[in-house]
């Protein structure tokens, strides 16, 4: 009965070690995050919530932005639109929600792929409460690449889970999670494209086959997606849709090999040095060399299912990274930066990062081999790593409602003068001065027709076109700006913006109206 007793304790305090590596993830990560919830809409949220609100549902669906497919995210948008309206704090919530959801899955990941309870709790804990992700989890602009990571996380859980099973079950859920993977933010689309080799290495050997040609179908029907959204909205708005073509891509080819190099050396810094922590560009290079080699020399000592666990998290990796750099390259050039200015923005970096995490903590299994007192010590140094980081990412972390402020105020000042002007609009109509809106940053690229200033941000602001009983319109001294939003047939902006001519024509008539004189 002692025994008994002895045995059924152990197994408690098993569990309960396990419940608390699980939670810890979620709690650091929620300690060092909580304050993204504070932040506001930052430029490209601006523009995708006028889209939303100025067009209608399935063009707002189909709208592309800097060459994603942002099918998924943007019903996100219409959902929270819908729920909250412009409370920033729902969006934002519902970012740092996923985020730790992210969390919770990345451990269970790591879990199921054969690392130690020990492991996975540290590489999870690591990554989710880096400062390196706040440029993401603070800007819900970038939700579609929270979302592909949780796309691509259950994808991954669901084949290690099959691996561990042998189940002889096809991976249709996976395909169905990387293709929306894919429909969520680019990085998603370069995971989806490589998803018959992640089934290839993560699925049984008997397996492997029949899994990759289902998972290669992806490869054939992502293309399709993207070719097809794009051209839909193209035929539904008439507008032209950027595109980069695989000739503009190979002109650019040493900047997109330059920032394919330059995205893992600046993921490892935001991952493992201290936020404020000042890196030179030999001593980066240095650490992603170091941290190649130590992988490498890993995997070749690792059991195959753990070898092939790290392989499948560089492709995953090296798909992110890779489509950033062919998105991302020639734009560096284009702004007259270097390659390695997109690589230093830590918003490129959330999936990525996650894949390094995942192989670098993996590898420390390869400590198994020097007993158990090395891997103990491995694991000491480690936690003790893991500690530092995750104290100072968390006291950093009141810096992470970065993302907002000027825009907050801006858009009170406007919606204030918006309000007061019209207050002192003696007719039915009044006619305002349409100011730009700076907030927007450099979300439009430079083309004011796509957000024409206060006239976008009242379409925003206000349900309808009357306020306090007054027509408002704006004076747009910018004849193809007008030209632009009067051939938006059917979107609410195309009667806003007036010459200062017509203004002036509807005012005067307002006026005759109301002092009861026929309309000259």
């Amino acid at each position: 009965m002692r025994a008994m007793g002895g045995t059924g304790m152990r197994r408690g305090v098993a569990r309960a070690v396990n419940v608390a590596a699980a939670l810890l993830p979620v709690a650091a990560a929620a300690a060092a995050h909580w304050r993204t919830i504070g932040a506001y809409f930052f430029e490209d949220d601006f523009l995708h919530l006028y889209d939303l609100r100025n067009g209608g549902l399935v063009e707002f669906l189909l709208t592309p932005h800097g060459g994603h497919m942002y099918v998924a995210r943007n019903v996100a948008y219409a959902v929270l639109d819908a729920l909250f309206g412009l409370d920033a704090r729902y969006y934002l919530g519902t970012m740092y929600l996923t985020h730790l959801l992210n969390a919770y899955l990345f451990y269970r990941v790591l879990l199921v792929q054969g690392g130690s309870v020990a492991v996975a709790c540290l590489t999870a804990t690591v990554w989710a409460s880096s400062f390196g992700v706040r440029g993401v989890v603070g800007w819900f602009a970038a939700y579609g690449h929270v979302l592909a990571a949780t796309m691509i996380l259950l994808a991954l859980l669901r084949l290690s889970q099959r691996a561990r099973a042998d189940s002889a079950a096809l991976p249709w859920t996976e395909l169905v999670l990387l293709v929306v993977a894919s429909m969520s933010f680019g990085v998603g689309l370069g995971a989806a494209m490589l998803g018959w080799v992640l089934a290839w290495l993560l699925l049984p050997a008997g397996r492997r086959a029949r899994g990759a040609a289902v998972l290669g179908a992806a490869a054939v029907l992502v293309p399709l997606l993207y070719w097809g959204t794009q051209s839909a909205y193209a035929a539904l708005t008439q507008l032209p849709v950027p595109r980069s073509s695989p000739a503009v891509i190979w002109g650019y080819r040493t900047a997109v090999v330059e920032l394919f190099g330059w995205l893992p050396a600046y993921g490892l810094r935001f991952l493992l040095a201290p936020p404020g922590m000042v890196i030179s560009e030999a001593a980066l290079q240095a650490v992603a060399v170091t941290a190649a080699v130590w992988v490498g020399t890993s995997v070749a000592i690792l059991d195959s299912p753990l070898r092939r666990a790290v392989a499948a998290w560089l492709v995953v990796g090296a798909a992110a990274y890779a489509t950033v750099s062919l998105g991302r390259g020639p734009l560096a050039y284009a702004l007259g930066e270097g390659p390695q200015w997109f690589a230093q923005h830590d918003r490129f970096q959330y999936v990525g990062m996650m894949a390094l995490a995942a192989a670098l903590g993996l590898t420390l299994n390869a400590f198994r081999r020097t007993g158990n007192a090395g891997y103990t010590l491995a694991l000491v140094l480690a936690g003790g790593a893991a500690t530092v980081l995750v104290a100072q990412a968390v006291r950093a972390g009141q810096y992470s409602a970065r993302y907002g402020g000027g825009a907050r105020r801006e858009v009170l000042r406007a919606r204030a003068a918006i309000e007061s002007e019209v207050a002192k609009a003696s007719a039915g109509v009044a006619c305002l001065e349409n100011r730009p809106f700076r907030s927007i940053g450099n979300a439009q690229l430079g083309d004011f027709r796509y957000f024409p200033g206060w006239a976008a941000l009242f379409v925003l602001l206000f349900p309808d076109d009357v306020v306090d009983g007054k027509e408002v319109r704006f004076v747009e001294r910018d004849p193809a700006v007008r030209q632009f939003t009067a051939e938006r047939k059917g979107h609410r902006i195309a009667g806003l913006l007036l010459s200062p001519h017509e203004c002036a024509e509807r005012a005067r008539a307002a006026r005759r109206a109301a002092a009861g004189s026929p309309p000259r």
